[in-house]
């Protein structure tokens, strides 16, 4: 299934009066699809973005007035939050939140900060859900070197050390 129908299932699954938070709304596609299965249940899906458009590859513009057009027929479900995420308070969302979807920057130190800010809030029966996360090569290659180094000083050098052949007791 693609991502806007697995974004509308999941929030179809939102109980009566919930709350669903998007991180990254951008033009408003996800907010649709969650905000479609959200209508006639009280429920809210708050969209937090500053649509400038900082971190996409696109030269930056404003895109609220887009946004804001695309999601005009599910207003009353939508409430766009015009913020950076990691300046995100409990104040700024209903809480608990059902559903959160992080949609944002897509780097792993944002992602991670993103979960730090708003997982918190998460209802117990809630749902976490991502776009893929790029890795910070940095961080990929140091994994890389201490996996090595590990697997070197743990099995390689004391397999080579008990596989000698001691001369001198022949």
């Amino acid at each position: 299934p693609d991502e806007l129908a697995v974004l509308h299932g999941l929030a179809d699954s939102i109980p009566e009066g919930g709350q669903a938070l998007e991180i990254g709304a951008f033009l408003g596609a996800s907010a649709c699809a969650i905000g479609a299965a959200l209508v006639g249940r009280r429920a809210r899906l708050f969209c937090v973005d500053t649509w400038k458009n900082e971190r996409m590859p696109d030269a930056e513009a404003d895109t609220m007035e887009e946004f804001l057009r695309n999601t005009r027929r599910l207003k009353d479900v939508i409430v766009p939050v015009r913020k950076d995420s990691h300046s995100l308070t409990r104040n700024d969302v209903g809480t608990p939140l059902h559903l959160i979807f992080i949609d944002g920057d897509h780097s792993y130190s944002a992602v991670h900060r993103d979960v730090g800010i708003a997982g918190p809030w998460l209802a117990p029966d809630g749902m976490l859900r991502g776009n893929p996360v790029e890795m910070d090569a940095t961080v990929l290659l140091f994994t890389l070197g201490v996996c090595l180094l590990t697997a070197l000083l743990s099995g390689l050098l004391p397999a080579l050390h008990a596989s000698r052949t001691d001369l001198n007791a022949a």
